[in-house]
């Protein structure tokens, strides 16, 4: 694993037996490592902190940033079976602008993912304040073919 380039590591957590992972901050840039400990210690920088589905069969992460420097930037499904974990779809995600702070708020099942993220304009850069700012919701799910729409529902389509 390359590490020159990062300066601070922190959070380490473990996922279950099988996974490590932390986050890491650099010069412009930031990322999240996920070790799979399973055969030769595969890592992969996620981005952001994983979610894993309820029973654990996959992870998903979401990863907009205006840094754009060595991490993952995107959104991305990962599946896990047996010894094996293979992403299952990776993207460029939804637009950085003009919304920030996208994140995954939820699995709902193995076949649905709740995502939240805030328009620029609702808090003006003003960082200290982006906890407290109304978030607007969208979903991706299988029946979507993964794709981020607007909304509170997991069915394709449906409006909030």
């Amino acid at each position: 694993m390359e590490t020159a380039w990062m300066y601070e590591a922190t959070n380490l957590e473990r996922f279950g037996e099988r996974f490590l992972g932390f986050n890491w901050d650099g010069l412009e840039a930031f990322g999240y490592v996920l070790i799979d400990r399973a055969h030769q210690g595969r890592e992969i920088d996620t981005g952001s902190r994983p979610l894993f589905s309820p029973d654990g069969s996959k992870f998903a992460t979401l990863q907009r940033s205006d840094a754009n420097f060595r991490g993952f930037e995107g959104f991305a499904i990962w599946e896990i079976y047996g010894g094996v974990l293979e992403p299952y779809i990776v993207n460029a995600g939804p637009p950085l602008y003009p919304m920030y702070d996208w994140r995954i708020d939820r699995w709902e099942g193995e076949d649905c993912l709740h995502i939240s993220a805030v328009p620029y304009d609702r808090f003006e850069g003003k960082w200290e304040s982006l906890p407290s700012v109304t978030r607007d919701h969208y979903v991706s799910s299988a029946s979507s073919d993964w794709r981020i729409l607007e909304g509170v529902k997991c069915e394709a389509g449906n409006p909030p």
